[in-house]
């Protein structure tokens, strides 16, 4: 039986309009249960990100009937955006986690900018004060989770 299956790990795919190039690129893998997960604080934070996601869009899509869906971003040279939440296959929210590094990703900025009708969001473990710097908010993790139903 497939561990999937079991709600021991979701998969999340990588963004792609096109669908036949999204299943060539490897998918992310992530448990449910946080305590599972092996690695940094990176790592662990990154994870119980995605579990909060998955949990907003799968609330979106039963409760509110919407097409949403978490995926991420990556590109030929490695770059990645951790999540994309979209609705109907276009994307509303790019969600980028780090543990302590408040500096905005060039490789956000410039996605926040292809697609500006989504909202780019740096979130950050250790922020004491959210800030806005051009297309990107900068967010306390904490508090942005917290208020997650409410956001997307």
């Amino acid at each position: 039986m497939c561990v999937e299956t079991l709600h021991v790990v979701f998969i999340v795919r990588p963004f792609h309009r096109n669908i036949a190039r999204a299943l060539l690129k490897e998918p992310k893998v992530y448990f449910y249960d946080t305590g599972l997960v092996k690695g940094d604080d990176g790592i662990r934070f990154e994870n119980a990100c995605a579990t909060m996601l998955q949990a907003e869009v799968q609330r979106r899509r039963d409760a509110e009937g919407l097409e949403a869906t978490l995926s991420y971003i990556r590109d030929k040279e490695g770059r990645e955006i951790d999540f994309v939440v979209c609705d109907a296959d276009q994307p509303t929210q790019l969600v980028e986690c780090k543990w302590s590094d408040a500096a905005v990703p060039r490789y956000l900025a410039a996605t926040a900018a292809r697609f500006p009708q989504a909202r780019a969001t740096l979130l950050v473990r250790h922020l004491r004060h959210r800030e806005q710097r051009g297309a990107v908010a900068v967010e306390p993790a904490a508090q942005w989770l917290a208020d997650l139903g409410a956001d997307l």
